[in-house]
C-alpha cells in the first residue's frame, strides 16, 4: 500500500471557490476548530497594516497567539504573493503562525515557503495538510499586529469604558 507524506483531502473538480468564498470558510472555521479556537478574526480587512500588508484572513486565540492565513484560488496568484516585499522578510511580518489556503489539490505541501503551512479546503471540509512553523517575529511586526488590531476595533465603533476605584465614581 502506498503511503502518504501528508494527511490530504481528494481534489474534488466541482469546488471552484470565488476568493471572498474561500475567505468567508476560513475566517468562519477559526473560532470553531479546535485547532485554533480564535476568538478574534479579522476578514479582508484592508487597509494599511505597516509595510502596506493586508493579509486575507487574520485570527487571534484567547493567549494573544497570531494567525495569519493567505486564501490563494489559482497558482499564479499563489506564486506572486511569496515575490511581496514583507514575505521576504519573514521575521516583521504579521502571523506568529502563517498559512496558506487553498482548493484541495491546487498547490503542494513541498512548495510552501519556509515555515507556512498549507489548509486544503473541499466543499465540505477544511484540512490542515502541512503545519506552519512558529514564526520568531520582531518588534516592529508585533506593532503592526496591535495596530491592524487597534483598527478593526475603532472601525466597529467600540465604546470605550472606564473603570475607576474612586469613591466619588461609586457614589454617582
Amino acid at each position: 500500500m502506498e503511503r502518504f507524506k501528508y494527511n490530504r483531502p481528494r481534489p474534488n473538480e466541482d469546488f471552484t471557490p470565488k476568493h471572498s468564498t474561500l475567505v468567508s470558510r476560513i475566517g468562519n472555521w477559526l473560532p470553531v476548530t479546535n485547532k485554533f479556537s480564535c476568538v478574534a478574526v479579522m476578514m479582508e480587512r484592508g487597509g494599511y497594516c505597516g509595510g502596506g500588508e493586508s493579509p486575507d484572513v487574520f485570527g487571534v486565540d484567547a493567549k494573544g497567539i497570531s494567525y495569519l492565513i493567505e486564501c490563494k484560488i489559482s497558482r499564479s496568484d499563489f506564486l506572486s504573493d511569496q515575490k511581496k516585499p514583507w514575505r521576504l522578510l519573514p521575521e516583521s511580518s504579521l502571523g506568529k503562525y502563517r498559512y496558506y489556503a487553498a482548493p484541495a489539490g491546487l498547490l503542494d505541501p513541498d512548495e510552501m515557503p519556509a515555515g507556512w503551512g498549507l489548509l486544503e479546503v473541499t466543499k465540505t471540509q477544511i484540512w490542515t495538510v502541512k503545519d506552519s512553523e512558529v514564526f520568531n517575529q520582531n518588534e516592529s511586526a508585533l506593532r503592526k499586529e496591535i495596530g491592524f488590531l487597534s483598527r478593526a476595533i475603532r472601525d466597529i465603533r467600540c465604546g470605550v469604558i472606564i473603570v475607576s476605584n474612586t469613591q466619588e465614581d461609586s457614589d454617582a
